[in-house]
């Protein structure tokens, strides 16, 4: 088959993209013309990226269309010329839900995503599963066994999704431009619930606590669960954990930093122990860890010549900027740590503005303008959010320049879920 994704550079798009072209379909797509991360997979893997023009989806009418959700036809050219002309065609999660007719493993929680469905990636074989991951990474196996993926409950699109394994690893308010409390959150997550055959949910997490299922499996660490880790030791190198199951003991040691990763790794496990072999399953799960790498943009390490550290970061949450922040600290705690942060969305920074000015507290930040994503941008918003975050210093390059060159034991963390990484790609080019 070939397919034509509108909307191609997306984390899942891309992502997507690179699946159907490792089981031998043929893809293109179209986007805008700025820059974006996931371009690179794209270009390695020689994917045609077109702009966005109304005209390419005439030229391409025997392609099967697949849409991005941040697109519609009130948005985009090709979407309106799609519709128009009538032609065939899925939005992306609607498309996964009916092309993989394989067993469907689910990643969802406001945080660590990418990360959870990373690690239950490397945990399986790679030839019987096809995945779907928000960095941009992604591949296929025809016919495989599984097909592991994030499910993000931004506007409800997880619920277009059925599953036979669904994890929770957290429920937190976020996505203030559509749900409007934490309880509406909440709701959005009991109705996912329905549509899995079973469920694994993160036993210490307040909220998740409250998803019930029929078939529910638990993991955590102060709440006796399912599956129930100890963490042994702790210090640069990560975690000595023991896990438990049932009257089972495994003990793992764990390559990571920060609380975050822990459950991040049980929920990884736990979905793995109740679908493979548990047959030297201590062994094989330590192997993978000792090869284990961040995703793409998750606390991403560039050292410099000097001993230096650059680290690339997704966080954009006041949440995941203090998980993220204090494994680094937890790592390089002799550093002096720098933070360069990229509000994403007003509608984030303005709902979450107590939050964010809390986790700010007793950091070195320098603040960039807003990263506006599916918002269009307004002067009269960035300036509440200057006005809100005031306490902040204004981001510059040849300061942050300056630190990384002249300075010792320096780390600059540039932090955001919009084009952050820019910056970093100007100060390394210099």
């Amino acid at each position: 088959m070939k397919y034509y994704l509108v909307g191609i550079k997306g984390t899942g798009m891309s992502a997507l993209a690179l699946c159907l072209k490792e089981m031998g379909e043929m893809v293109i797509g179209s986007d805008k013309e700025d820059y974006y991360f996931t371009e690179e997979n794209l270009n390695r893997e020689r994917i045609p990226i077109f702009k966005f023009n109304k005209n390419n989806i005439n030229r391409y009418n025997t392609y099967m269309y697949i849409i991005s959700h941040a697109y519609n036809e009130e948005n985009n050219e090709e979407v309106a010329e799609i519709i128009n002309k009538e032609y065939n065609y899925f939005y992306y999660s609607d498309f996964i839900n009916i092309y993989f007719k394989n067993t469907k493993i689910g990643v969802s929680g406001t945080h660590g995503k990418t990360t959870v469905t990373t690690l239950v990636k490397n945990m399986f074989n790679r030839n019987e599963i096809s995945y779907v991951i928000g960095d941009g990474s992604g591949g296929g196996v025809r016919n495989s066994k599984y097909l592991i993926f994030e499910a993000c409950e931004y506007k409800y699109h997880f619920i277009n999704y059925d599953y036979d394994y669904l994890i929770v690893n957290n429920i937190d308010f976020d996505h203030p431009d559509f749900y409007n409390n934490i309880d509406e959150v909440i709701k959005a997550f009991k109705m996912v619930s329905k549509k899995t055959k079973c469920l694994i949910v993160n036993n210490d997490d307040l909220n998740s606590r409250k998803i019930k299922h029929y078939c529910r499996y638990t993991f955590g660490i102060k709440n006796k669960s399912y599956v129930t880790g100890t963490i042994l030791s702790e210090n640069k190198k990560g975690y000595k954990l023991k896990v438990n199951v049932k009257d089972k003991e495994y003990y793992f040691n764990l390559p990571m930093y920060g609380m975050h990763m822990v459950y991040n790794f049980l929920a990884a496990f736990t979905v793995y122990f109740l679908t493979n072999d548990k047959k030297n399953i201590e062994k094989k799960i330590n192997e993978v860890l000792m090869s284990y790498k961040n995703p793409k943009r998750r606390v991403e390490e560039i050292l410099l010549d000097n001993n230096n550290i650059i680290i690339d970061d997704y966080a954009h949450h006041p949440q995941e900027i203090e998980c993220s922040y204090n494994a680094v600290k937890q790592k390089y705690n002799d550093y002096e740590i720098t933070l360069v942060y990229q509000p994403h969305t007003y509608t984030r920074s303005i709902f979450l503005s107590n939050e964010f000015i809390n986790v700010f507290k007793n950091k070195n930040i320098y603040l960039m303008n807003t990263f506006t994503s599916r918002e269009s941008y307004n002067s009269q918003k960035e300036k509440i959010i200057s006005d809100l975050f005031k306490e902040q210093k204004k981001y510059n390059i040849d300061i942050i320049k300056n630190k990384l060159i002249n300075e010792e034991k320096q780390i600059v963390i540039f932090m955001g879920a919009g084009d952050i990484n820019k910056e970093i790609y100007k100060i390394l080019n210099e």
